[in-house]
């Protein structure tokens, strides 16, 4: 039971706990202890290299939302576009079917 609570606490604190941070449950003296820390930007760049070929929208919930995105129309292949990203310190490269941030945008590249 105490598993499962601990589970739960730290999937509720991890939807509500600023976004650009991590999230450590322990138990100390029978009650559960839930740290929050800011990740740097060198960190978030590295959980971002691991979601390449994944959609966007994983990275974001991870490491919370970018600056800056545009979407545009690929000069490589027709009828499909590519996004460009901004966090601090790194830029994600997508491509999607669709024009839409809102469109399953698949990460392409990290830099």
């Amino acid at each position: 039971m105490k598993t499962l609570l601990k589970k739960c606490l730290a999937a509720v604190m991890a939807l509500t706990v600023a976004s650009t941070t991590a999230v450590a449950t322990y138990e100390n003296e029978g009650a559960v202890v839930v740290e929050a820390k800011k990740l740097s930007a060198k960190q978030q760049k590295k959980i971002a290299k691991k979601y390449v070929g994944k959609p966007i929208n994983a990275l974001v919930r991870k490491i919370g939302r970018y600056k800056r995105g545009q979407v545009s129309a690929s000069c490589n292949s027709a009828g499909y576009y590519e996004g460009l990203y901004q966090w601090k310190g790194f830029k994600v490269k997508t491509r999607s079917k669709s024009k839409s941030k809102s469109s399953v945008q698949i990460i392409k590249a990290v830099k």
